[in-house]
């Protein structure tokens, strides 16, 4: 063989022999125009391959596959043994189905998961908000009750006051109106309470 035949010489080669109906099913295949005539031209095929594969360190197997019912699972056992097993990426129909129902059950499952926790969420705020909201009510009833106790100690002065020097006077006052009965009892009590001021 060539320089040329041995750069383009496999590393594995199987050969099977075929009918002559497989033949020509195969030459009838659509191909370019001139991939025929190269194919005819071409004097490197498996058979001549495989005379130099000791040499070339070539791995060879062959099978036969002349009787179309021949269902020999040694052929594909060869074959594995030589490039491994099968690596078909596409799924079929029913896998793609089957992968297909998967991701849509687990797309509703992570939606159920998400809506679960947006609701466990939302009421552990709104269970903070109540405590939060309880605990203002508290401090607001202590801070409303601080100011009537200041009010009422700030007040504690002028009542003292009242009681002291307005209350007498005025309740004196009160006698003698009901007592005279004049006219018009406001300017009465008036002057009785202006007269008093200025005696103390």
């Amino acid at each position: 063989m060539g320089d040329k035949e041995q750069q383009i010489q496999p590393k594995r080669v199987f050969a099977n022999d075929v009918d002559g109906y497989s033949s020509k099913h195969i030459a009838k295949s659509p191909t370019r125009d001139e991939l025929p005539q190269r194919l005819l031209e071409c004097d490197v095929d498996v058979y001549n391959i495989s005379e130099s594969a000791t040499q070339q360190q070539v791995e060879e197997a062959t099978g036969d596959l002349t009787d179309a019912n021949t269902d020999d699972p040694g052929i594909m056992k060869k074959i594995t043994e030589m490039v491994g097993v099968p690596k078909n990426y596409d799924l079929s129909p029913e896998e793609q189905e089957e992968e297909d129902r998967k991701k849509e059950e687990e797309r509703k499952q992570k939606l159920t998961l998400e809506a679960a926790e947006r609701k466990r969420r939302t009421e552990a705020s709104l269970a903070e908000m109540a405590v939060q909201y309880e605990e203002w009510q508290k401090n607001l009833s202590k801070v409303k009750h601080q100011e009537h106790k200041l009010l009422e100690a700030q007040s504690l002065p002028l009542r003292n006051y009242l009681m002291k020097y307005v209350m007498p006077s005025l309740t004196e006052a009160m006698v003698e109106c009901s007592k005279i009965k004049p006219e018009d009892p406001a300017d009465f009590l008036a002057e009785h309470l202006l007269r008093s001021s200025q005696q103390e």
